[in-house]
């Protein structure tokens, strides 16, 4: 499997009040919009479409267009069923929209909100059969999970499952898998799929009914959604229409199965583009659609205008939806990503104008080809005029310095071997001569020159900003827009990548001089050991031992790491324990054991303990036995400072 689309997923395993020196939050760039027509709407579409599924090699998508009230287009393109030859239906064709699932879960929220029967400013405790830790004063509400800021640490594992019949119940998944509290409520947005699921847990309890079945009766039904469900596996029903999900890998499509979610109000819906479309309209509706309704006006208001940002410069997070702006326009939307389906809906409330797309595939693309469709659809239909391109402030580069360096997402695990994923996952920002700063992020850069304090411009796309704000315990953290949720805090030096990088690469190479030196030297040495006592000679053993048991770790954990499934593009120790990382957990006391054994020998070998008081060996060799010393402190320390030690 490539590393490229390894990366990719791991990305997927995957937001007004302030002195603003008269800064507005967005200036008004836009210009006069395009009509929506249908049949124009249809042939353009068709294009886009076509060179995007061909150029990007993905099988099939939906793609859906609403305004005032009417859906414009549903349309499917390409195939629903590559070996079958079945073409996708906007009206009959089921796709996974993934995390866009959670603005069903975020408006039956807001219905109980308006029926009185939840406080959006309540302990979620209130609410719960089970407790969650009192880690901060602070507690953790609704109004917190709907913005992403409860401050939970992020899991992967169990949130994607192979078979519905692993499918444990709501309430056990979440008893089950409680993550630890990183971040006081409403500090920094982290994006968190349990705070989601808990969200739909407080949906049944409340109700009374099973989150599927409330959906049902008072989304679905309503809206006459009738092919949509949260239900895992599908209804027999709604089972032939699904389409198939595909991972694309050296130059062939790979059939996957149908993705079990775990957190089924995070992201376990399947429904078509037209369905989406009613779901759209009800939303721009503010709660109505035909004669239906869904949502008090008020409340679906509520719901849309901004309940949290970084900065009030910027962009940030409503009830649930992330807002952004593109041409001028503030647009609400949320993305969604499967391991094989990639989703995104948009709201543009001004417009009255709404957009779905789902692709069963990422193909060779990534996750890039929605933002080209958005970006495409906006310049065409909303677009935007021109702007001069700021001129960075003279005095900028006496601040540089503050913004330079490595930031991890917050939306990370703190406390399992999970936390390794932050390394592939780093943000990088430096400065140049001429007085901007380079963001690097994803396999991508961009340019931004500095707007007002703290708050930067990209260079290339002027509604698109960043900005930079503090923590409670006084940490660097930077947001950036369409990313509402997904805050960076600034890495001390000693959780950079080069210098994990630096010691891991320090280690193997010491330990590889041991493996292949020692030997040679004894070969050298026709077997013969100089009269060496036995202290020296149970050192060697264990230097030689954990030079063995390093590199076998090493290898091993990037061998189960490295173990794809070919379908999903994830790990397999994803969906469950491996043999090989259980012979790897057995095998890290042993490496303990020999790592502070190697320590202890280093100092011995100095004032010669066991050796007739005589250093043991010649200085060439303490010193390089020394280093092997250095070299398992320092594994030892990475070790746990990855959290390995009784996470593996």
């Amino acid at each position: 499997m490539p590393a490229k689309r390894f990366w990719t997923v791991l990305l997927v395993l995957v937001l007004l009040t302030a002195n603003v020196s008269g800064l507005a939050a967005h200036p008004a760039r836009s210009t006069d919009a395009r009509p929506l027509d249908p049949v124009e709407l249809t042939v353009f579409f068709e294009g886009l479409m076509s060179a995007q599924l061909a150029g990007a090699r993905i099988p099939g998508a939906t793609v859906t267009v609403v305004a005032d009230g009417e859906i414009l287009l549903a349309e499917g393109y390409g195939y629903a069923d590559l070996a079958r030859q079945i073409r996708v239906d906007g009206a009959r064709t089921l796709f996974r929209p993934g995390s866009i699932s959670k603005l069903f879960t975020w408006t039956a929220v807001m219905q109980l909100v308006e029926q009185g029967r939840l406080d959006l400013n309540a302990d979620i405790n209130t609410y719960l059969d089970f407790e969650i830790p009192a880690t901060y004063p602070e507690p953790i509400t609704l109004y917190h999970l709907m913005a992403h800021t409860p401050g939970f640490e992020d899991q992967g594992m169990g949130l994607f499952l192979r078979d519905a019949a692993d499918l444990p119940p709501l309430d056990e998944f979440l008893r089950a898998n409680v993550p630890a509290r990183v971040f006081a409520p409403g500090a920094v947005g982290a994006y968190s799929n349990y705070g989601s699921t808990l969200a739909g847990y407080i949906v049944e309890r409340v109700s009374g009914e099973p989150f599927e079945v409330y959906i049902e009766n008072h989304i679905f039904e309503p809206l006459g959604m009738e092919h949509s469900t949260f239900h895992q596996p599908l209804p027999e029903a709604l089972a032939p229409a699904m389409a198939n999900g595909y991972a694309y890998s050296r130059g062939t499509f790979i059939h996957g199965g149908f993705e079990v979610v775990g957190a089924p109000p995070a992201g376990a819906l399947s429904a078509t583009s037209e369905d989406m479309a009613r779901f759209m309209i009800a939303h721009l509706q503010e709660g109505r659609y035909g004669d239906a309704r869904i949502l008090a006006a008020d409340t679906a208001q509520e719901m849309h205008r901004q309940h949290h940002t970084a900065d009030p410069r910027v962009s940030g997070m409503a009830h649930g939806f992330m807002e952004q702006t593109v041409n001028g326009r503030r647009i609400i939307y949320h993305g969604g990503d499967t391991f094989l389906f990639h989703s995104a809906l948009y709201l543009i409330p001004e417009e009255n104008v709404g957009l779905y797309v789902s692709y069963n595939s990422a193909g060779a693309a990534g996750n890039t080809v929605r933002e080209d469709l958005l970006r495409a659809f906006m310049d065409r239909y909303f677009p935007g005029a021109e702007a001069p391109e700021p001129e960075p402030p003279a005095d900028f580069a006496e601040r540089a310095a503050r913004y330079v360096g490595e930031y991890h997402m917050a939306r990370a695990n703190f406390s399992t071997p999970e936390k390794l994923i932050v390394l592939l996952q780093a943000l990088q920002v430096t400065a140049t001569p001429d007085n901007h700063l380079v963001v690097s992020f994803g396999g991508q850069s961009q340019t931004y020159v500095e707007i007002a304090l703290d708050v930067f411009q990209n260079v290339l796309d002027l509604d698109t900003r960043i900005t930079f704000f503090s923590l409670d315990n006084g940490d660097l953290a930077v947001q950036m827009e369409g990313l509402s949720p997904l805050a960076f805090v600034k890495a001390p030096f000693h959780a950079t990548t080069g210098f994990h990088l630096l010691l891991l690469l320090g280690s193997l190479l010491l330990a590889l001089s041991v493996l292949i030196g020692w030997p040679i030297a004894f070969i050298n040495r026709r077997g013969k050991l100089y009269g060496e006592r036995w202290l020296p000679r149970i050192a060697r053993f264990v230097g030689a031992g954990f030079a063995l048991l390093t590199l076998v770790f090493i290898i091993g954990f990037f061998a189960v790491f490295g173990d794809l499934d070919p379908a999903y593009g994830v790990p397999n120790i994803f969906f469950g324990l491996t043999p090989t990382f259980l012979a790897l957990n057995r095998l890290l006391p042993v490496v303990l054991i020999l790592g502070v054994g190697v320590v202890i020998f280093a100092a011995l070998a100095w004032i010669g303990v066991g050796n007739r008081g005589k250093p043991y060996w010649r200085l060439g060799g303490r010193v390089h036995y020394t280093a092997l010393a250095i070299a398992a402190a320092a594994v030892l320390w990475l070790l746990s400072f990855w959290r390995l030690w009784g996470g593996m």
